[in-house]
């Protein structure tokens, strides 16, 4: 039997036990940012943040979430100059790509935006492609089969350094909406300098070749650039797929930020919505861990594997969010009163947005069988009608009902979204499946 499928859970819940002390790290960050800085100038930080978190996964450009592919098919068939090439490239390309994003985006966001601190702003693009070029670093780990470093990096590195910074600007009592985006942008350099040093130190790029050394110099001359067209050809249906689901998880606060609205209620937003979807950083480590494996089961034709490996997965999953529904359930209000007394307000907001960010936790692992079996088209579709249907409600209820608005206008079309994905999924990997019966059966007996 393949060594993946006999995995057990342990490395999963190990990786689930460290994004719990991220996630404390994160929202701890956010807490101080918050009790610190009036509403208004939260407001602005949490604007600046939104937008640079949104905009630098364009500027990732998709080289990644394709890395978790590819790298493992490479390094299997013993290419180690096709890993090293597409890991130069890949740098290149974010700086590239993020740098014309950033150049493009910050005179829009300027005049959309009618803000008191635009060198705060202004500093949250010049980051940008730190931002994206530390998201790219994490993926890599996780495609050289490393998940445990990466996401020591994602959720112990990052939100370290960050809280660290906070901590010292508060007893320096320099804290501001600019000094604490600058703190943001340190969490991601802290990643970059850590992943080039343990680079340097390990062997990961240097695995041994199979191909003839004349082939391989042969290649980088002739082949170099139309390899690189390749790769970003191929990398952009990778790019709309995690595009569209950040832009879920993300556009909310930035188009509330956007939208007319009554002073302080972006801000009031932030917390409610931070914590709501405080389930999805936990889908997203496992997700990163087994998608990898399930790419090899793809590719291989293994289907009853797949059912095992979504079914394992499931059940972690499924176990964490009926934890943390009850935890908002019964703790919200106290934990909502960490960022200050003004913001339990948000209970109820809370509440309906972990209801939609728990059903797409549970059902997101599926939508990568559309994406590694050629069908990204139908993801790209349903979320991108479901994206319609979220921008379509925030702009009307928002203005109108302002947080609970907006609460809604995430949530129903996320829950619509989550069961669509689940069903044509499951109808992808039955038609791809020759003997389905006995791969049920398989599944039962594990």
């Amino acid at each position: 039997m393949n060594r993946h499928v006999g995995i057990g859970i342990r490395i999963p819940l190990i990786l689930i036990s460290i994004n719990v002390i991220g996630v404390l790290l994160g929202y701890g960050a956010t807490m101080i940012v918050a009790n610190s800085l009036a509403p208004v100038a939260f407001e602005h930080y949490i604007t600046a943040v939104a937008t640079l978190s949104l905009l630098s996964s364009l500027g990732e450009t998709g080289f990644g979430k394709y890395a978790l592919r590819i790298i493992p098919a490479y390094r299997g068939e013993g290419k180690a100059y096709h890993v090293r090439l597409y890991v130069a490239l890949s740098v290149f390309s974010v700086i590239i790509f993020s740098a014309l994003i950033a150049a493009v985006g910050y005179p829009i966001a300027i005049r959309l935006l009618d803000s008191p601190h635009p060198l705060t702003l202004r500093l949250a693009f010049l980051g940008m492609p730190l931002i994206a070029l530390a998201a790219v670093a994490i993926d890599m780990w996780f495609a050289f089969l490393h998940p445990l470093f990466g996401v020591v990096l994602a959720r112990i590195v990052m939100p370290a350094t960050t809280f660290g910074l906070l901590i010292t600007c508060i007893y320096q009592d320099l804290l501001s909406p600019m000094g604490a985006v600058g703190c943001y942008l340190s969490g991601s350099v802290a990643v970059l300098v850590v992943s080039a040093l343990a680079i340097w130190q390990s062997n990961v790029l240097n695995q041994a070749s199979t191909e003839p050394k004349s082939h391989v110099e042969k290649k980088s001359i002739a082949r170099f650039f139309v390899q690189w067209w390749s790769w970003i050809k191929i990398s952009s249906s990778y790019l709309q797929y995690y595009l569209l689901i950040i832009v879920i998880w993300r556009s909310p606060l930035v188009i509330a930020s956007y939208l007319p609205h009554a002073a302080g209620d972006v801000a009031h937003l932030a917390p409610a919505f931070e914590l709501g979807c405080l389930v999805s950083l936990i889908g997203k480590a496992t997700d990163k861990y087994y998608q990898p494996i399930l790419a090899e089961h793809l590719q291989r034709c293994r289907w009853r594997h797949v059912r095992v490996l979504m079914a394992r997965r499931g059940r972690i999953v499924w176990a964490v969010v009926l934890v943390y529904l009850l935890t908002i359930f019964l703790g919200g209000p106290a934990i909502l009163n960490l960022y200050g007394e003004r913001y339990t307000v948000g209970y109820g907001w809370m509440l309906i947005i972990g209801i939609g960010s728990s059903a797409w936790t549970v059902c997101s692992f599926t939508s990568s069988c559309l994406l590694y079996t050629g069908k990204n088209q139908i993801f790209v579709t349903l979320a991108g009608l479901h994206i319609l249907a979220t921008f379509t409600f925030m702009a009307w209820l928002f203005p109108a009902y302002g947080p609970l608005g907006a609460a809604i206008a995430f949530t129903i079309p996320l829950l619509s979204l989550s069961a669509s994905v689940v069903a044509f999924s499951m109808r992808r990997l039955r038609r791809l499946s020759k003997n389905l019966a006995q791969d049920w059966a398989y599944l039962r007996e594990t």
